[in-house]
C-alpha cells in the first residue's frame, strides 16, 4: 500500500544545498550530460514536514507564499493530481507546523488546474494583496486583501489559459505566464476562428 503525503522539505532547493556544501553528500550516479549534483533528501526526515494527508487521496503540487513577517506562510494545492478543489492552509512558524484546512469560496471546488499564489503590491495605492490563479480555460483568479484571511471567488481574467498559469511573478515586472501544456485543439479552433476559418 502506498501512502500519499504532501511534504514540504526544508532546504530542498538544490541551489541552496550546493551553496551550503551539501554537494559532497551525493551518491554515485551515471552521467546525465550535466554536472549538477543530485542530492536525495528522502531519508532526511528531520528536513521534512507533513502539511496534509488524506487516505487514498493524492495531495500534491503545492505553491507557497511567505508573508512579510518572514514567518507566516500560505500553501495552496489541489485535491487531486493537478486538478481538483483548491485547499489552503497557513503556517505561523515558517512551515514547521500547519493549520487545518481553511475555509474557501464555494467555487474553488471547480478548479481545473494546479493553483499558484503570489503576493503583490499596487504601485499606486500601496495596497497589498495575495492573488491566486487557477489555470485551464479560462484562467481564473481570486484575491485576498487581508493576508489570506478571506478570499474572493475565482473569476475569469481573460480569454486565455493553460496549465500552471502565472507560475512566476516578480514585483514590478510583467508576469511570466507559464503554461506547461496547452489543449492544442482548443487553441487551433480559436486561431481558426480569429482567422475567419
Amino acid at each position: 500500500m502506498h501512502r500519499r503525503v504532501l511534504v514540504i522539505a526544508h532546504g530542498i532547493l538544490l541551489v541552496l544545498a550546493v551553496a551550503l556544501g551539501l554537494a559532497g553528500q551525493t551518491t554515485d550516479i551515471p552521467k546525465r550530460g550535466y554536472s549538477i549534483p543530485l542530492i536525495d533528501l528522502a531519508q532526511e526526515t528531520q528536513r521534512q514536514v507533513i502539511v496534509d494527508r488524506e487516505k487514498g487521496q493524492y495531495l500534491g503540487h503545492p505553491t507557497t507564499v511567505l508573508l512579510e513577517d518572514n514567518k507566516t506562510m500560505i500553501v495552496v494545492y489541489p485535491k487531486g493530481h493537478g486538478s481538483g478543489a483548491i485547499i489552503i492552509k497557513r503556517s505561523m512558524d515558517a512551515g514547521l507546523t500547519w493549520s487545518d484546512r481553511l475555509p474557501v469560496p464555494e467555487n474553488w471546488a471547480t478548479s481545473q488546474e494546479t493553483p499558484t499564489i503570489h503576493r503583490v503590491t499596487d504601485p499606486h495605492t500601496g495596497m497589498k494583496r495575495l492573488i491566486l490563479f487557477s489555470g485551464l480555460y479560462p484562467c481564473r483568479m481570486a484575491v485576498s486583501e487581508n493576508d489570506g484571511a478571506t478570499w474572493t471567488p475565482l473569476k475569469p481574467v481573460g480569454d486565455w489559459g493553460g496549465i500552471v498559469t502565472i507560475g512566476h511573478w516578480i514585483e514590478g515586472e510583467q508576469p511570466f505566464i507559464a503554461s506547461v501544456r496547452f489543449k492544442l485543439r482548443e487553441l487551433d479552433a480559436k486561431a481558426n476562428a480569429q482567422r475567419g476559418g
